[in-house]
């Protein structure tokens, strides 16, 4: 055997030589690791445990404690040890079963409280080496889902509605007609653009001071989108689905360049960019629309309020602009009910769907596509109010903010 010391080594023997080395010393390398592994095992377990302990000991003191599942898990030893009594999941239907359950064996846990819309997006199950979500379907199925699908367990349904106005509520209100009748808080027709920048402590006086002049300038006192006449509008835009220059999600260069205008005319006509949320089924439209906002001289949008459709579940906005993408008929990533659900129910005040009208509503060349998106569409083709504009069309109808 070739001897592994670094002396040995010399570009001048032969390459069976140098290799007859390098696996010596690789070899020599790993029985070492292996050994220090050894003896620093008990240090280690005795550090890990020592941790628990004092996690153990601040989470006995807490009255509530706060944490991801995934968090939780990895910290159950401390959880089985502060003796909880109740546990409340919020965004139930996001979480995995299997991975649920392992925070749930705590012996003092009493009553559990799941709380979330079993009609938005479940939980991701990433695709290792084959499509899992394909083969094994009721693998995406959540623990909440299955208990209130099932009528496994004593459930009440939240019947009003305080987030959006009333005009956006109804796009998916006809979606839980078969289990709850949804009314309209009153407060969602009195609440104002900015009302969220106003209440975030996290911002800073000037820029509320600024904000809420801006709104003040506009008709209703910020109550209406200004700059555009319809409050919801699918603006049918005509262009054709590329690639991304990232990955192999879709991309349209044109209806990209139509969100960034869109954002620019909202922001002149007074709207803080905080107000202002982009969402799109697709990856590579949101990063083509962060580089477009970038290469902008005052990025009018933080990167923070652009976003995929299923990143954004569980927040909101004053203004939501969904970019659809697709402009091929048949897409089913698009066109999932439960997609649809969370991509028209965040936005508070205005939605403006940008995309291909004819490839939501086309299943294919023969067929028509899913009912969700082809009711939509027909709402939106009736005006809501006599007099008032169509809500859907190949041109944005803009107005003066001050005198709609």
């Amino acid at each position: 055997a070739v001897s592994s010391e670094p002396s040995q080594w010399a570009w001048k023997s032969s390459r069976e030589e140098r290799w007859e080395l390098v696996c010596a010393f690789i070899e020599v390398t790993t029985e070492r690791v292996i050994e220090f592994s050894r003896v620093a095992e008990d240090f280690v377990d005795s550090a890990r445990k020592k941790l628990a302990e004092k996690s153990a000991t601040s989470l006995k003191k807490a009255r509530v404690i706060g944490a991801t599942v995934v968090g939780a898990t990895r910290r159950l030893h401390a959880l089985r040890a502060s003796e909880p009594f109740a546990m409340i999941v919020e965004e139930a239907c996001e979480n995995l079963e299997p991975t649920l359950l392992s925070v749930l064996s705590v012996r003092s846990l009493c009553k559990l409280e799941l709380i979330g819309d079993h009609r938005q997006l479940p939980a991701f199950v990433n695709p290792c080496w084959f499509n899992v979500q394909m083969t094994n379907p009721s693998i995406k199925v959540s623990l909440f889902q299955r208990l209130v699908e099932n009528c496994a367990a004593s459930c009440s349904i939240l019947d009003v509605r305080r987030r959006m106005r009333g005009e956006i509520c109804a796009l998916t209100r006809v979606e839980y007609e078969d289990v709850v009748k949804i009314q309209d808080e009153k407060c969602t027709v009195t609440q104002r653009i900015s009302d969220r920048v106003l209440r975030d402590v996290r911002v800073s006086a000037s820029v509320r001071k600024m904000a809420k002049s801006e709104r003040d300038k506009c008709a209703e006192g910020g109550k209406l989108v200004p700059g555009v006449l319809p409050q919801v509008y699918f603006w049918d835009v005509d262009s054709e689905q590329g690639r991304a220059a990232v990955g192999i999600s879709g991309c349209n260069m044109i209806e990209a360049r139509a969100c960034v205008g869109l954002i620019k005319c909202l922001v002149q006509c007074g709207v803080p960019a905080a107000a202002i949320a982009v969402i799109s089924p697709y990856k590579g439209r949101v990063l083509t629309i962060m580089r477009m906002l970038r290469k902008e001289k005052s990025s009018p949008v933080s990167n923070d309020f652009v976003s995929t459709v299923d990143r954004y579940q569980g927040d909101e906005n004053d203004i939501v602009i969904l970019s659809l993408v697709s402009t091929q008929p048949g897409n089913r990533f698009v066109t999932l009910r439960n997609r649809f659900i969370v991509s028209a129910s965040h936005a508070r005040i205005g939605l403006f769907i940008l995309g291909k009208s004819k490839v939501v509503s086309n299943r294919s060349v023969q067929g028509p596509g899913p009912s969700h998106w082809v009711r939509l569409l027909r709402d939106l083709e009736s005006s809501p109010n006599s007099g008032e504009t169509t809500r859907i069309g190949k041109a944005l109808p803009i107005c003066c903010p001050p005198h709609r």
